[in-house]
C-alpha cells in the first residue's frame, strides 16, 4: 500500500495539470455543499419566520414596516393598494403567515409568499360578493400562437365583466365561469378571440398574429404594395391624421406628420405660402418642389403670380391617403422630375355599402398675440427735434454746410399740424390695421356605393379673414367620381375636380418688401 500511495504521488508530480483539476474539483464541492446548506438554512427560516407586534389603530403600512424589521421578507404591492386604511393586531411569535391571514382577513387584499417576498394584490370583485345561485362549471384550456407554442400571460376574461385569468408558463388556464359566458382572449402582438363556453369544458385556443401594419396597402410609383414587402424609404399619412388640424391648404396639414419632410411657412396670410423640402435641397440652380402626383396624374407646380401653387388650391377635405416617396428606389418610375421627392395623393373613393351622407363644419378666431411696442405721435416728435439737435453738436460741419433740415419747417400741413407744430392725430396704427380674424370652413359629400357601382359628390367652401385688415380668402371645391366593375380584369372609372379660389394678399409678390407689418 505505501508503495502504492507512492506511486500515485509521484504521478501527479509528474502531471501537474491533472492535479490542478482535482484540486478545482474539491473546491467546487465544498463551494455546491455550502450553498445547499445556506439555501436550506434561508427557506427554513423564511418558513418559520415568526413576529410579535401588538398595534390597534394604526396604518397598514405600520404593520407591514414591523413584519420587515423583525423578518427576512419584503413586501411588494401596487397603487391599488391601500395601505393607509387602519387596522389593528395583537400577535405574539406567531408565523408571518397567520399574522397576515388574520390582518387581511376582513379587507379585499390577499397575499402570496413568493420565497422572501410577500405580493400584495386585490381580491376580484367577485370574491368580494357572494355568488349568486347560478350553475358554474369549471372551464380549463391552453393559448397557443399559429407555430403551437405556448402564450405565455395570455388574458382570458369573461366578456363584460373582469372576471378571468392569466394563463401560465405552459399556455394553460382554468376558472369557474356560467354556461353562457363568452370568453375574450388577449394578447399585445394578437387579435383579440372571443369564444362562446357552451357545452366545452375543454379548449385550445390558437391566437393569430396582427398583421394589419404589415398589411397595410401603400401606394407606390409602381401602383400599390403591402408595406412588409416595401423597400425604399416612404411615409405614409391617412385622412383621419390628416383632418385632426384644421387648415386651408395641404401642405400645411402635411407638416410634422412625416419624418425626413421638412415645411416651413414662409407667410401668416390665409393659405400661407408654405415651401416643401424632401430631405433637404438637392440643387442651387433649379427648383427643390418635390414632384405632386394625385390619383396618378402628375401635377405641375410651377410658382404662380401670387406666391402659391396648385396644389394649395386642392381641398384638404378630399384627400384619402399620402405617401411621400423619399429615395432614388421609390422614385425611380419618374425619373428626374421626382428627384426631390414624390408626394402621391390618393382622393377619397365610394367606400362602404348603400348611401353615405355627411356634413362637416368648423369655425376659427384668430388673435393677435402680442401688440409691439412703439412711439406714439409726440414722442416721436420728440426723438426728431432731439435728433436734429445733436446733429449740430456732433457734426457741426455738416451741421454748417445744411447736410441737415430742421423738422419743423415741414411740420405746416393744417390737416396735421396746429399753428405751434403739434400733431392733431396720435394714431396707433396697430389697432388700425389688425382685427379680430374670422374662419369656417363647409364640406358636404354624398357617395352611394351599390354592388359594382360607386359615385359620389363633395362640395366645399373655405372663407377665412387674415389678421390684416382687406386681407382674405374664399375657396369654392366641388368634385364628383363614380367607378365600375366592368368585370373580374377591368374597372373603370374617372372623375372631375372644381377649385376657384380667391384671395386679397397682404404680402403680394413684387412690392419690393414693403408690406402692410413693415409699415405699420
Amino acid at each position: 500500500m505505501e508503495n502504492k500511495s507512492l506511486s500515485w504521488g509521484s504521478f501527479l508530480k509528474k502531471n501537474p495539470q491533472l492535479k490542478l483539476i482535482f484540486r478545482m474539483m474539491r473546491i467546487i464541492t465544498f463551494l455546491l455543499t455550502v450553498c445547499v446548506f445556506s439555501s436550506f438554512a434561508a427557506n427554513t427560516h423564511s418558513q418559520n419566520a415568526r413576529v410579535t407586534i401588538n398595534k390597534s389603530q394604526v396604518q397598514l403600512g405600520e404593520i407591514l414596516n414591523d413584519i420587515e424589521n423583525q423578518t427576512d421578507y419584503l413586501f411588494i404591492y401596487n397603487n391599488h393598494v391601500d395601505v393607509k386604511r387602519v387596522v389593528s393586531v395583537k400577535a405574539k411569535t406567531q408565523p408571518v403567515s397567520e399574522v397576515l391571514s388574520s390582518l387581511l382577513k376582513t379587507t379585499d387584499l390577499d397575499y402570496s409568499m413568493e420565497g422572501t417576498h410577500i405580493v400584495l394584490s386585490k381580491r376580484p370583485a367577485e370574491a368580494n360578493v357572494p355568488a349568486p345561485q347560478q350553475n358554474t362549471k369549471r372551464i380549463s384550456g391552453v393559448v397557443t400562437d399559429s407555430n403551437g407554442d405556448p402564450v405565455i400571460g395570455a388574458n382570458v376574461v369573461v366578456k363584460g365583466t373582469t372576471n378571468g385569468v392569466v394563463t401560465d408558463l405552459d399556455g394553460r388556464f382554468s376558472f369557474d365561469v356560467q354556461p353562457q359566458a363568452v370568453l375574450s382572449i388577449s394578447y399585445i402582438g394578437y387579435l383579440t378571440q372571443e369564444i362562446a363556453v357552451g357545452n366545452q369544458t375543454s379548449l385550445r385556443i390558437e391566437l393569430k398574429d396582427d398583421s394589419q401594419a404589415l398589411d397595410e396597402v401603400v401606394v407606390v410609383g409602381y401602383g400599390t404594395m403591402k408595406k412588409s414587402d416595401l423597400t425604399g424609404a416612404s411615409g405614409s399619412v391617412k385622412s383621419e391624421v390628416l383632418g385632426q388640424r384644421t387648415v386651408t391648404s395641404f401642405n400645411q396639414a402635411l407638416s410634422g406628420r412625416v419624418s425626413g419632410v421638412n415645411i416651413s411657412t414662409n407667410s401668416g396670410r390665409p393659405g400661407g405660402r408654405a415651401t416643401v423640402r424632401i430631405r433637404g435641397n438637392s440643387s442651387i440652380s433649379v427648383t427643390n418642389e418635390p414632384l405632386y402626383v394625385v390619383d396618378g396624374v402628375i401635377l405641375n407646380v410651377s410658382s404662380l403670380s401670387n406666391g402659391s401653387s396648385p396644389i394649395d388650391y386642392l381641398n384638404p377635405n378630399d384627400i384619402k391617403s399620402v405617401e411621400v416617396l423619399k429615395d432614388a428606389s421609390a422614385t425611380a418610375i419618374y425619373g428626374a422630375r421626382g428627384a426631390n421627392g414624390v408626394i402621391m395623393i390618393s382622393t377619397k373613393r365610394g367606400e362602404g355599402s348603400g348611401t353615405t351622407v355627411s356634413y362637416d363644419a368648423d369655425f376659427g378666431v384668430g388673435l393677435l398675440p402680442k401688440k409691439l411696442a412703439v412711439l406714439n405721435a409726440e414722442e416721436y416728435i420728440h426723438n426728431e427735434d432731439l435728433a436734429y439737435a445733436n446733429a449740430q453738436k456732433f457734426d457741426p460741419e455738416g451741421w454748417a454746410s445744411g447736410v441737415y433740415k430742421d423738422p419743423r419747417l415741414k411740420r405746416t400741413n393744417p390737416l396735421l399740424f396746429d399753428a405751434n407744430g403739434k400733431p392733431l392725430y396720435d394714431t396707433d396704427w396697430q389697432d388700425e390695421a389688425t382685427r379680430t380674424a374670422f374662419a369656417q370652413t363647409h364640406q358636404l359629400s354624398v357617395s352611394s356605393n351599390k354592388g359594382k357601382d360607386s359615385y359620389g359628390l363633395s362640395l366645399g367652401f373655405r372663407d377665412e379673414n387674415a389678421l390684416i385688415v382687406n386681407s382674405w380668402l374664399k375657396r369654392y371645391s366641388g368634385r364628383f367620381f363614380i367607378d365600375t366593375e366592368v368585370n373580374n380584369w377591368l374597372n373603370i372609372g374617372g372623375s372631375m375636380s372644381f377649385n376657384y379660389q380667391q384671395e386679397r394678399q397682404s404680402d403680394a409678390m413684387g412690392d419690393g418688401g414693403i408690406t402692410v407689418g413693415r409699415q405699420m
